[in-house]
């Protein structure tokens, strides 16, 4: 069976979904989820009250949550990336570009011209994976980086 891939925006009504997702992060993404350390009650808090201000988005596989992701307004003609997570267990297969990609095309379709995001300093394979997609880097402090990306 092959498997089928869909992007939605996240709203109250599919709670269960991004719930269900979030229980199943393992240990490993949770302590990398966020530079802030917003722990997984915290994401799905702040999916909930701003999803009629920002962007959040989840990938399904089969009707499944397997990744999610939370773009906002930043500055005149730029998003921020404030959230990208793929479930565990299907890390490393390219689901996190999909997602990326996938906000690269909302962002352009909305005029913008750039993408923020922060990436903690020691997030080796998060900093890979940006740098791969064109983010460079533009400012740090002592925990992380900010990187920026031209549409």
């Amino acid at each position: 069976m092959k498997a089928n891939f869909h992007f939605e925006q996240f709203s109250p009504r599919r709670k269960k979904d991004v719930v269900l997702f979030l229980k199943k992060l393992g240990p490993r993404t949770r302590s990398n989820l966020s530079v802030s350390g917003i722990d997984t009650k915290g994401i799905y808090h702040s999916f909930r009250l701003e999803w009629k201000t920002s962007l959040p988005i989840c990938l399904y596989k089969n009707k499944e949550v397997i990744g999610i992701c939370k773009l906002k307004r930043f500055e005149k003609k730029s998003m921020y990336l404030s959230c990208l997570v793929i479930v565990d267990r299907l890390q490393g297969l390219r689901f996190g570009s999909r997602l990326l990609n996938y906000s690269f095309a909302i962002a352009k379709f909305a005029g913008m011209e750039r993408m923020y995001l922060e990436v903690k300093k020691d997030n080796k394979i998060a900093k890979k994976c940006f740098e791969k997609h064109g983010f460079l880097y533009k400012k740090e402090d002592q925990e992380t980086y900010m990187m920026v990306k031209y549409l």
